[in-house]
């Protein structure tokens, strides 16, 4: 059986991906993303790392209280 790239992590999904990210920046939070999309936040959390380390770069400055977009991601969002 021939193992995926590493690449590949988020079940080769690259909409779900997207999707995950488009629903973090549009709410300004993993969590209502993910009750949006009926998925968990361990879910949202694992398809943007898996699109960041597709395209090797940060999308987000993490903090605990809120998202903020680097200019990489600011420029996926638009």
């Amino acid at each position: 059986m021939k193992k995926l790239p590493s690449q590949f992590y988020y079940k080769n999904n690259r909409l779900a991906q997207l999707r995950g990210f488009y629903y973090a920046v549009k709410f300004g939070s993993l969590s209502k993303a993910a009750t949006a999309l009926s998925l968990t936040s361990s879910s949202i959390t694992m398809q943007i790392n898996s699109l960041e380390r597709d395209l090797e770069t940060q999308l987000f400055e993490k903090n605990r209280k809120k998202l903020r977009l680097t200019p990489m991601g600011k420029f996926l969002f638009s």
